[in-house]
Formats: C-alpha cells, sequence, structure tokens
C-alpha cells in the first residue's frame, strides 16, 4: 500500500495550487489549464518510475495465445527473470520492459493530447509571455510529494511487491480523465462568461462557476483517494 499522508499531501497540494492562485495571484485560465498539463506530466513521470519497478511478475493469457506450449513456456521463464538493483531488494522483472516501452508513447499521448486540444488554446490565446510564479512552484510541490510518495510509499515501504505494471498506468488515465472534465467545464465556462464582456477567457478565471470546478475536482480526487 502507498503512505496515505505523502499520498494525500500530494492530492491537497495538486488541488490547493490553483485555488491559492485564483486568491491570492488573479489568475488566469490560461494559467489553471497550464498547472494541470503540468499536473498531468508529473503523474505520467511517477507512474512509469512505479510501473517499471512494479514487484508483480505480468500475467499471459494462455487461453488466447498463437504460440505454442513450449515457446509459451520459455517466453514465461523469461519474463520470470529479473534485474536486480544494487544493495536494495527492488528488481526489474524482464517481462515489464515490454510493457514499460508500451506506456511510454501511450502516457506522452495523452499529455500532450491535454495539452494540444484542452490547455494548448487558451495558452496560444493569452497575451502574456511569463508564467505565474505559482503554476510553477505548484508544479514543482507536486512533483516532489509524487517523488516522496514513490520512493518511500512504494518502493521503501514494499508497495511494489503487490503492484504490476499496468496498476499506476490506469490511475494516470483516471487522474486524466478528471483533469480533462475538469479543463473542459473550465474552458466552456470562461468562455461564456468572456462573451459580450469586457474580459477575455485567458482573465475569466475567477468567476464563482470556475471555482466551483476546482472543487468539485478536489472532491473526486479525495473520493478517488479514500477509495
Amino acid at each position: 500500500m502507498l503512505s496515505p499522508d505523502i499520498r494525500l499531501i500530494s492530492v491537497i497540494v495538486a488541488n490547493g495550487a490553483p485555488i491559492i492562485g485564483i486568491l491570492g495571484f488573479q489568475t488566469s485560465t490560461a494559467a489553471i489549464l497550464l498547472f494541470y498539463w503540468l499536473e498531468l506530466g508529473v503523474l505520467a513521470i511517477w507512474a512509469l518510475i512505479r510501473a517499471l519497478f512494479a514487484g508483480e511478475v505480468p500475467e499471459v493469457n494462455t487461453d488466447q495465445t498463437i504460440f505454442s506450449k513450449s515457446t509459451l513456456n520459455k517466453y514465461s521463464r523469461w519474463r520470470e527473470n529479473y534485474f536486480p538493483i544494487p544493495w536494495t531488494n527492488i528488481s526489474i522483472y524482464y517481462g515489464t520492459i515490454p510493457a514499460f516501452i508500451f506506456f511510454v508513447p501511450l502516457l506522452t499521448a495523452v499529455w500532450l493530447g491535454f495539452g494540444g486540444f484542452v490547455a494548448g488554446p487558451v495558452v496560444d490565446a493569452t497575451d502574456t509571455t511569463e508564467t505565474p510564479l505559482w503554476v510553477i512552484t505548484g508544479a514543482i510541490a507536486v512533483f516532489s510529494f509524487e517523488g516522496g510518495q514513490t520512493m518511500i510509499g512504494y518502493l521503501y515501504t514494499g508497495g511494489y511487491q503487490n503492484t504490476n505494471a499496468w496498476m499506476p498506468v490506469k490511475q494516470v488515465f483516471v487522474h486524466g480523465f478528471v483533469l480533462t472534465l475538469a479543463g473542459f467545464f473550465i474552458l466552456i465556462f470562461a468562455r461564456e462568461f468572456a462573451e459580450a464582456r469586457t474580459v477575455t477567457i485567458e482573465t475569466a478565471a475567477s468567476t464563482a462557476i470556475v471555482s466551483s470546478v476546482l472543487l468539485c475536482k478536489f472532491i473526486i480526487d479525495l473520493i478517488v483517494y479514500y477509495l
């Protein structure tokens, strides 16, 4: 099991940063979506690391395999071998390497897709060339806590032993889905608010409805955490 304290702190930081940006820095919609994009990238990076060091050997579906039994036995022996990390009890199973290679472009496509279809249009429409400090600080904080969660709650305490390569990646897809929904709602509501007003889309983040979206995302993340 992952360390609940570090994981909970990570959830609070990831959701608290945009709220602080609205309350303390009069942030823009573009800044919120940019932070979400960075957050998704951070989650993907650490999920790949957790997938690489997963302690469960990937299983083979023997009912649907097209290979002979002898070939399957040879592959099974190969995938159960591992590369030990010196001075630790952690190993990299050979069977997780193909999955890891597959996950890298898959999560990259998810991250680029979010940036291109959700965050990108608003960021491009923003006049400023400077990234708000809270975005960078928040992203670094999320990276640090996710790293601590991985190093302490996953590797050091042995959480990896009951984890296969797919489980950390699946969590990124769930989180990415929530981020995409929140991003689209923020984009739509900001656009509606900006129409027939003097404000632009990228500066419409301080509306109560956008703040409500942020709060809803926070609640969803807490529900996922406690499940």
